[in-house]
Parts: C-alpha cells; sequence; structure tokens
C-alpha cells in the first residue's frame, strides 16, 4: 500500500510536502493515493549501485587485512549451508560458533550467496552493490519521511553517498559498509513504526533493527538512543500499547544477539579481555576524551572539507523547529559518538562512526530546498556550489586516475583543496 503524508502537511524545513504543488521542486499534484518513489526517485536511489557496479568492473584488487578474514568466514558458511542439517546439533552448534569476533547477519548472508552463486570474486563485488541499494533506498525513504519531498529526498541520496569514507567503504569488503546500510534501515523502519505504530511495523522495526545490531555490534551504540527517545516519547503521551510495540521490537533485538552472544560468550570475554591488555591500562575514564577527540579530528575525512563546509552552513542556519524535526537521526549520531569514545579498547576510526553521516546528509539537503524556496540566493548559491565541489570529490576519489585522467597540476592540487583521505 502506498505511504503518503498528511494531506496538509508541512516539513519543519519549509519544503513542499509530496501531495502539495510545487512545480519548481516536486511536479506532485493533492493526490493521497500519490506513490513515495517516481521513476526520477528510483533512477537517483540506482545511480550510486550502477558507479558502483562500474567501480568493481575496473577493479582488480583482492581483499586484504580484516576484509580476507571477513571472506575466509563466508567461505566457512557457504560450506556449512551446503550441507545444511539444522535438526543436528553438532551441526548448529558449529554453525553458530564460526565467529566469536562479529556477529553474523552479513556473513551468513553472503555466505548463502556463495552457496548458491559459488565464490567468484564478482560474488563479493555483488554483495556490496546489494548493501549500496539499501543504503540509497532507505536512506530516500526516511529522508521522505522527515523531509517530505522528493528533491530534498534525492539530495539526501546523493550526499550519503559522495561522502568520501561512504565512498571508500563501499570498495572494501569490511563490515562497516554493510553496517551503515542496515542502520539507515533500521532508521528508517524505526520512523515507519513512529509515524503509523502497528504492531506489524514494530515486528518489522525489530527485525531490522536485529539485523543492524546483529551486523557489527557498535551498531547498538547508534540505535538504542533513538529506540528509548521514540519510547519516552510514547510514555509521556501515555500511549502505553505502542510503548508495548516498540518493548516488543526491543525483545527481537534481544533475541537476535542473543543466538551470537550466548554459544560465544566465553569467547567473547576472553577477546574483550585481550584487546584491553594491548592498550595498556587505559580505563573509560582515561580513554573518554582522547576518543572524543581523535574521534572530531575524523570529521574533515568523513566528509571531505566541501562538504563539511556545506555542513556547517546548514547548521548555522537551521531553525530550532528544523533541528527538531530530525531528533531521532541527530540523537543517533551523538549516543554513538559518546559511547564509541567511552571503550577503552578501541582506537578512533573513521569506519566506526559512518552512522553519523546520515544527519549531515539530511540536513544539507532539507536547507538546501529551504534556500531555494525562501528565495535565500546567496545561501542557495554557496550551498549549491560547496555540493557540486562534493560531487567533483566523489568523481575524483572513485574514477581517478582511470577512466578520469587528470592534468597534472589538478592531481596534486585537488586532494589537497578536498580533504584528507579518511582511514578506513
Amino acid at each position: 500500500m502506498p505511504i503518503t503524508s498528511e494531506p496538509n502537511s508541512q516539513s519543519a524545513f519549509g519544503v513542499t510536502p509530496l501531495n502539495s504543488a510545487a512545480p519548481e521542486l516536486d511536479r506532485t499534484t493533492n493526490n493521497q493515493s500519490q506513490p513515495w518513489f517516481n521513476g526520477w526517485l528510483v533512477a537517483v536511489c540506482l545511480l550510486f549501485p550502477a558507479l558502483l557496479t562500474v567501480w568493481y568492473g575496473l577493479d582488480h584488487s583482492w581483499p586484504f587485512w580484516d576484509a580476507a578474514d571477513h571472506v575466509r568466514v563466508e567461505f566457512q558458511y557457504a560450506e556449512l549451508l551446503r550441507h545444511a542439517r539444522p535438526w543436528n546439533l553438532h551441526w548448529l552448534k558449529e554453525f553458530l560458533t564460526v565467529n566469536y569476533c562479529y556477529p553474523p547477519t552479513v556473513h551468513i548472508f553472503n555466505g548463502a550467496l556463495k552457496a548458491i552463486l559459488g565464490n567468484a570474486r564478482w560474488v563479493d563485488s555483488l554483495c556490496l552493490v546489494f548493501f549500496s541499494t539499501i543504503l540509497s533506498f532507505s536512506t530516500c525513504a526516511t529522508a521522505l519521511l522527515l523531509l517530505k519531498n522528493r528533491a530534498a529526498a534525492a539530495l539526501t541520496v546523493c550526499f550519503i553517498n559522495i561522502y568520501p569514507c561512504v565512498a571508500l567503504l563501499s570498495h572494501i569488503k569490511l563490515l562497516d559498509f554493510p553496517h551503515l546500510s542496515l542502520f539507515t534501515l533500521a532508521m528508517f523502519t524505526l520512523l515507519n513504526w513512529q509515524r503509523q505504530p502497528t504492531w506489524s511495523r514494530a515486528i518489522l522495526c525489530g527485525i531490522a533493527l536485529g539485523a543492524a545490531c546483529t551486523t557489527k555490534q557498535i551498531a547498538s551504540f547508534f540505535l538504542f538512543a533513538p529506540c528509548l527517545l521514540a519510547l519516552l516519547q510514547q510514555l509521556y503521551a501515555r500511549r502505553y500499547d505502542r510503548a508495548l510495540q516498540l518493548t516488543a521490537a526491543g525483545a527481537i533485538v534481544v533475541a537476535f544477539l542473543a543466538v551470537w552472544v550466548v554459544p560465544n560468550w566465553h569467547e567473547i570475554s576472553g577477546y574483550m579481555h585481550r584487546n584491553s591488555g594491548h592498550l595498556g591500562s587505559r580505563t573509560v575514564s582515561t580513554a573518554f576524551f582522547p576518543n572524543l577527540l581523535g574521534y572530531a579530528n575524523c570529521a574533515p575525512g568523513l566528509t571531505g572539507y566541501p562538504l563539511l563546509a556545506l555542513c556547517l552552513l546548514c547548521l548555522t542556519q537551521a531553525r530550532v523547529r528544523q533541528l527538531r524535526s530530525l531528533a531521532l537521526p541527530a540523537s543517533a549520531s551523538l549516543a554513538g559518538i559518546i559511547c564509541m569514545s567511552a571503550l577503552p579498547f578501541q582506537l578512533p576510526e573513521h569506519r566506526y562512526i559512518a552512522p553519523v553521516l546520515l544527519f549531515p546528509a539530511l540536513l544539507c539537503a532539507g536547507q538546501i530546498c529551504r534556500f531555494y524556496l525562501e528565495k535565500k540566493q546567496i545561501l542557495f548559491a554557496v550551498a549549491s556550489f560547496l555540493a557540486v565541489y562534493g560531487a567533483v570529490q566523489f568523481a575524483v576519489l572513485n574514477f581517478s586516475p582511470y577512466p578520469l585522467e587528470l592534468p597534472r597540476p589538478l592531481r596534486h592540487a585537488l586532494p589537497r583543496a578536498l580533504g584528507p583521505a579518511p582511514h578506513v
């Protein structure tokens, strides 16, 4: 059933809702049966998976470092799935204890693809293209819910994909890109439930949250705050039936995690103890502020200079009402950074906080549309220039020096002007 916005609703950003007339930005009619995704919006969502497919067609590298270990684990799952005996306790124990370092969702999915399609290198590429598709469509759907405008949704998809950290993670067989993709999917299902709470949507939300948290365990750091905020909103409004629905979604997440944690608890606790020993006498109190500063220093690498400048511009121009409308993704970013900074056994890296990029993508897209509609020509021109600058950054990062061969002066000048490459 198509999902539409309220008949007379308006985004906090002042951009046009899905079903109101605004020829400049969103050519839709006041029709409640108007579908969310029209042809050009679907094309925007498919653009970046298509570009990633082109990139993998040009790439001839092989997985290395942690990526190679993830592929090894997927081979193990593929072999187990080819000879599946879920009624056999020995097989079941082996299946649940393949890897204690990371939760199994992505490994099982990729292993199932290998069991069906074989172990060729293109199957690994297909997995990442699939998660790129999830990222684009779930980001678009989230933006449609929050910004209520197709043009803003299309811009959000573009921003989330052209951030350097996201582009580089899509090239590497790590868990961080699937983690980001399933995080955005989980955020969408939570917002979709919040918009119209039902038991079916709560169950879907729980499954999406569980899949995200069992892709990489740190996903729970980014998702618990928006879930808690949504729960408190329902309790404050005394909607206890809706609070019960969200609690049931949380129980599904616990069940997902228990399937991995319980059989592997001894190895997980030993792994954490060994990691703590490698970093000396670091504790939460001694590690928090150095880690927080380290993550703050990651900002230019996450977005690049042009899109970081655009984010700061949009943040200074945003109204309180507009920021409040993005409370759930903002709370995810804030809580995720705080929790990651509190880990004494984990040093800061760009890829660990990739989910924070959903908030600036939504913010910048909403503000650019507002600048246009409110005829703030100077702000719109500056924001558009920075956005185009970011698109150039994406092209250089993905397709230079081949097939885009730049002149020698640009080849040396552009990397300095675009910002430091994220460490992934």
